[in-house]
């Protein structure tokens, strides 16, 4: 419901201008603002602390913080599902810093600057692809090792495959997103079809404001927030539920 919400509210302004609300963005001045401001609703909705981030960093918070208490419950009692969940403790809160302070960025842009690469370029794609393949390492180790006791809660089993399908897709495609060019080519197609449906200012307002920027703003952040966001959002929603399935477990068994 929270992202169809999303979507309307950035159908209505960003590209119907419904009210004049897009034209009261537009006119805001960067003097305002800490960040850099970027007028869309598409933008401020699910980047720098907007809603959709905060929902998801909720979501990993809780999970954490009920992986951590499912596994303490369970210290003396299951071995394996203790072991498993506080693993999932550890992994939450590593997403968690992760997704709010992406520390990837600040590695990346180091590993550039010592090879001298510009943009993002082989050195800094490899380092990204090293850091996910280690933080991949640890829900693989905890899925093969112990991973059998979700069969216990199916209801929780399902929710866990379904979450970290979703987290896997989205944080291949915010690798091969910038890595590959992909949201740059893949964003100019969602960007054709927005502007059909748009008002007639639509298309030189956006044109204009990739000129102002310098490079491909609308493009690339089309699928960064909308697309990218939404999906993490997603899947950060139904590790929450599984943790939870299991959590009702746990106290069903006292």
């Amino acid at each position: 419901m929270f992202i169809v919400i999303s979507i309307i509210l950035s159908y209505l302004i960003d590209l119907r201008n419904v009210f004049g609300s897009r034209d009261v963005l537009f006119s805001l001045s960067n003097s305002h603002f800490y960040f850099r401001h970027r007028p869309f609703v598409f933008f401020h909705w699910y980047r720098n602390g907007g809603l959709a981030e905060i929902l998801q960093w909720l979501f990993l918070g809780g999970s954490a913080l009920m992986s951590a208490f499912i596994a303490a419950k369970l210290q003396n009692l299951d071995r394996k599902a203790y072991m498993f969940w506080l693993i999932m403790a550890v992994l939450f809160v590593l997403m968690l810093i992760e997704d709010s302070g992406d520390p990837r960025h600040t590695i990346r842009s180091y590993v550039q600057a010592l090879f001298l690469e510009s943009g993002q370029g082989v050195m800094g794609s490899i380092t990204e692809l090293l850091y996910f393949f280690i933080l991949s390492l640890l829900p693989i180790y905890a899925i093969l090792r112990y991973g059998n006791i979700l069969v216990k809660v199916p209801r929780s089993l399902i929710y866990f495959g379904m979450g970290f399908i979703i987290y896997g897709v989205a944080t291949s495609l915010s690798f091969i997103g910038s890595a590959f060019d992909f949201y740059n080519n893949f964003g100019s197609k969602l960007r054709e079809r927005l502007i059909e449906w748009g008002d007639e200012s639509l298309a030189h307002i956006w044109q204009t404001y990739d000129a102002e920027v310098g490079f491909d703003f609308i493009n690339f952040f089309l699928m960064d927030t909308v697309i990218e966001e939404s999906l993490e959002l997603i899947g950060a929603a139904t590790l929450f539920g599984s943790v939870l399935y299991y959590l009702y477990y746990v106290n069903s068994l006292e």
